[in-house]
């Protein structure tokens, strides 16, 4: 059985202009059951793509405006998708 990934978004950093602009969004990736940081998961957003650090920290820098699914995936998890929106 596969242990679950957990997202925790650190922040969600819009930029002005009512969601003209991408925004930044960081976070961190977590094990579900332990709450311990995960490293080197892989964090997708549309067309973006970074891995996390040793801390399971990330940062998306520019993420499109609107409602947009966010995939994390590591070798021996679930993956964990979330729905995320930017303004």
């Amino acid at each position: 059985m596969k242990a679950a990934l957990m997202l925790g978004l650190a922040a969600l950093l819009a930029h002005p202009l009512a969601g003209q602009q991408p925004a930044s969004v960081a976070g961190q990736v977590t094990d579900a059951a332990t709450g311990a940081p995960v490293s080197e998961a892989e964090v997708r957003v549309a067309d973006l793509v970074v891995r996390v650090d040793d801390r399971g920290d990330f940062r998306l820098p520019a993420v499109p405006p609107g409602r947009q699914m966010m995939v994390v995936r590591r070798i021996g998890f679930r993956p964990d998708t979330s729905s995320i929106g930017t303004a």
